[in-house]
């Protein structure tokens, strides 16, 4: 699979809403016919229900580590290797964020759609210029790059710096993720933390 193909597919199972669970990682055994592109960490997926649309965060199993090493056929690298960007290196920053902070005992994030929006356009204005751009003014991120999300996920937290600071910190109640890929091969990923008021 060319991994530069944005409309590549897989045929991927995306478990549906079950009353007392959460949103998101839920295994379920019903399906639904949504198709997960083979390059998405995660999806939301909208359910309409008595006239009323529900949405929810499903994450692409395919997508996580502890998966078979596949060879690439588009990856520079000698054929005995796996490529690391190909797609079943990737992981989701989202979990592996609220991870981190519920393992320390601090409340996990809410994900919020309009912060991943900022941070895919600023993640892609960082690769295009293959070049760590500062988070602009009023918004509280970080910026990273490297050879996979969980690569630059683990520098950022044994480096124990500002980046790490951030990610455990109690001032922020949601955040946003947002990665693209440079002509330097490396991926880039934007965080957007920010403390709002979260509807009950």
């Amino acid at each position: 699979m060319n991994r530069d193909d944005d409309n590549a597919e897989m045929d991927l199972s995306v478990p549906r809403r079950q009353s007392g669970q959460r949103d998101s990682m839920i295994l379920s055994r019903q399906r639904s016919s949504r198709r997960l592109s083979a390059f998405e960490d995660e999806a939301t997926i909208t359910k309409a229900s008595n006239e009323t649309n529900k949405e929810f965060t499903v994450q692409n199993q395919y997508s996580r580590h502890d998966l078979p090493e596949l060879k690439s056929t588009t990856c520079e690298t000698p054929s005995s290797s796996p490529c690391k960007h190909d797609t079943w290196y990737f992981s989701s920053n989202h979990v592996l964020v609220n991870q981190e902070r519920v393992e320390r005992g601090i409340s996990p994030l809410h994900r919020s759609r309009d912060l991943d929006q900022k941070a895919r356009d600023l993640a892609k204005n960082s690769a295009d210029k293959t070049k760590l751009k500062k988070i602009p003014r009023g918004l509280k991120g970080n910026v990273f790059r490297g050879e996979t999300i969980r690569e630059i996920h683990y520098d950022m937290m044994v480096n124990e710096g500002r980046e790490q600071k951030k990610i455990l910190s109690n001032k922020y109640n949601s955040f946003g993720m947002g990665t693209h890929k440079g002509e330097d091969g490396l991926l880039y990923l934007v965080q957007l933390f920010e403390k709002t008021r979260i509807d009950q």
